[in-house]
């Protein structure tokens, strides 16, 4: 019954490639997790990933080949969740070790792509001549999660179409609004055109400590600098509020898809969950 399903024709494909292997392996043992509380449908994954583990005995590559033994392992399905995560935890460390930085699996699969439109936060990110493409990726990939209204790219900052900077993305700049400006004076002429608040990050004397302010909830835009050289004192001088990220270690900054990510999450919840 398993050799027709789905999962099944997915596995078969990739079996003898041990990495694309080890990743099918992941998928299925997080869409486990994932239906865990339907026990029919969980049953019936358990029961094809247990054919899938099985059929790796006596496979070229020693590593999956070893793998096979947790199918043994598998001869009652009736396990608890703790007990069915332990035993695919060798699984995800093999699978890590050989990733890149942009392949790293995450914890559970992606919304699918049918999703209604999620709401968006009246949260503009503008990023001035930022040097990383990768940087730049985070960014987005953060964006995305937090459900941003844009991201305003200006002067040399990277797009999602350099090379690096959509394999940091990982896809979300498919579900980030984006738009590129010459100039970082038009980008944030735009944003008061809408009446948004505009917030500089910037580690400079006076600046307000990121938890003791509050961010207008109608609307506001952040501004991030280049990395090494920050924001312009004329690009300052034009934002309503500087802010800064306490820092207690001998560096005074944050890296600046960090600091996004803080700073971010910080607005959500004072907006939704406080």
């Amino acid at each position: 019954e398993h050799e027709s399903s789905e999962e099944w024709q997915n596995f078969v494909q990739v079996r003898k490639n041990e990495i694309s292997c080890l990743r099918n392996l992941v998928e299925q043992s997080q869409a486990i997790e994932l239906y865990w509380g339907n026990q029919s449908e969980r049953m019936r994954k358990l029961n094809i990933l247990r054919a899938a583990l099985l059929s790796l005995k006596g496979h070229k590559s020693d590593n999956l080949d070893r793998l096979s033994i947790i199918g043994e392992k598998m001869s009652n399905l009736d396990l608890g969740l703790n007990h069915f995560l332990g035993l695919f935890l060798p699984i995800e460390r093999k699978y890590t070790r050989g990733l890149r930085d942009d392949q790293f699996i995450i914890l559970r699969d992606d919304a699918p792509e049918t999703l209604p439109d999620i709401p968006k936060s009246p949260i503009i990110i503008i990023l001035d001549n930022l040097r990383s493409a990768f940087n730049v990726g985070a960014i987005f990939r953060t964006a995305e999660c937090i459900g941003v209204e844009a991201i305003y790219l200006c002067g040399y900052t990277a797009t999602p179409e350099d090379g690096k900077t959509s394999r940091t993305t990982m896809g979300a700049e498919k579900h980030v609004c984006w738009q590129k400006f010459a100039r970082i004076n038009d980008a944030i002429a735009v944003c008061k055109e809408k009446e948004y608040q505009i917030v500089a990050m910037e580690t400079v004397e006076g600046s307000a400590n990121l938890y003791n302010f509050e961010f207008n909830p109608t609307g506001c835009a952040i501004v991030f600098g280049n990395e090494r050289y920050g924001l312009e004192a004329d690009i300052l001088e034009q934002c309503d509020d500087i802010v800064s990220i306490p820092c207690h270690g001998v560096k005074n900054s944050l890296n600046v898809g960090v600091s996004f990510g803080v700073c971010g999450y910080e607005i959500k919840r004072q907006w939704c969950y406080s």
